[in-house]
């Protein structure tokens, strides 16, 4: 893996990190569907707030579930980029041993 040991550490590096942020927005997502304020939280006056702020708690956990599959999802692509990276590196490896062999 001469070619590629830093490149694939950064990008290994990189799919962890995208795995964790992954899960905090899944644990975001998850708690904003049962978020919003109660009918009573604003008082008689108030009553009115939660009905105005639902549309606001569906909409942020749509985009915060989004944004967790785009994580997912390039997560999958760099795991597969690295596996394409290991197998080029150990092609490579096997026919200079085979060149090796020859000489």
């Amino acid at each position: 893996m001469a070619g590629y040991d830093y490149l694939r550490d950064e990008l290994q590096a990189h799919v962890s990190h995208l795995g964790g942020v992954s899960d905090k927005l899944d644990t975001a997502a998850s708690r904003g569907a049962g978020a919003g304020a109660p009918p009573g939280a604003y008082g008689l006056i108030g009553s009115f707030i939660p009905a105005l702020l639902q549309p606001l708690v569906e909409r942020a956990t749509r985009v915060t579930s989004a944004g967790r599959e785009s994580l997912v999802d390039t997560g999958a692509m760099m795991r597969r980029t690295l596996e394409n990276y290991d197998q080029v590196e150990t092609d490579n490896a096997t026919a200079f041993r085979d060149q090796e062999q020859k000489l």
